[in-house]
């Protein structure tokens, strides 16, 4: 699997203006300069007072709010329960490493996609696809995309530089089949959970998905050498072993096998 060609950067947003988008793709609405800032209590003193420093030094650009109502609420750490206990809220939401950083440099504003953001640590202006993901740990992945600025498609188009998914498949239409033909690197949900935990861009070796991962294989039981052969190497490659009822892939030794002409 080779890395993708970058696409060139989106147009810039004039300042002053953050467009809400979850999925990159409907704007929701804008933020106008100043920034409406609601400090959450978890704030540790000595951060609050830094910040409140920063925010009288940036009228332009920032001011506190006694109140949430209009109001970004500005968390020092994102929980997933949190974050989407106060959109069920229609509350705002951004991180407070963000808000450090748009106040020592306001021209972030534009690179922001979406709320809730945590701070911009996926950089590429490309955007994530995901597959093959059970519904909780989709949830997780396209918290995760957002929380750090990444884009997110529901098409695997070509924005899209990354495949996540938990495992392979063999469907011709599959958005694995099509990130294979298009050379997309395809990888496990464990690189955006490495991102979030290191707050920057880690090694992406270590997480590309098995060429097998999750495949359900079914030996001929009565081929012991064809099992002992194998078997153990496909599993290290990420394969399930399964009865022949629930197999997707049957290997027998040759085509004059019964268990061929059942499959």
């Amino acid at each position: 699997l080779l890395p993708s060609t970058t696409a060139p950067p989106s147009p810039a947003r004039p300042m002053g203006t953050l467009v809400l988008d979850p999925v990159a793709s409907r704007p929701q609405g804008s933020l106008q300069l100043p920034l409406a800032l609601y400090l959450s209590p978890r704030i540790t003193g000595d951060r609050a007072a830094a910040l409140r420093g920063l925010i009288a030094a940036q009228p332009r650009y920032a001011r506190l709010s006694d109140s949430e109502d209009g109001a970004l609420n500005v968390l020092p750490d994102f929980q997933l329960e949190e974050v989407a206990a106060l959109e069920r809220r229609k509350r705002r939401v951004i991180g407070l490493p963000f808000v450090e950083r748009f106040l020592s440099d306001p021209s972030v504003l534009s690179k922001v996609p979406a709320l809730p953001l945590f701070d911009l640590i996926y950089r590429s202006p490309s955007a994530l696809c995901f597959s093959a993901l059970s519904q909780e740990v989709r949830v997780r992945c396209v918290a995760l995309a957002r929380w750090m600025g990444a884009r997110s498609s529901e098409e695997l188009g070509p924005g899209v530089e990354l495949l996540i998914a938990a495992r392979v498949s063999l469907h011709p239409d599959s958005k694995y089949q099509a990130a294979l033909k298009n050379r997309l690197p395809v990888v496990r949900p464990s690189y955006l959970e490495a991102i979030w935990d290191a707050k920057r861009q880690v090694d992406i070796e270590s997480h590309y998905l098995q060429p097998l991962a999750g495949l359900a294989i079914c030996f001929d039981p009565r081929q012991a050498e064809v099992i002992e052969q194998f078997q153990r190497r496909i599993v290290d490659q990420g394969a399930v072993i399964a009865t022949f009822d629930k197999a997707e892939v049957v290997i027998v030794s040759d085509v004059s096998r019964p268990l061929y002409q059942e499959a």
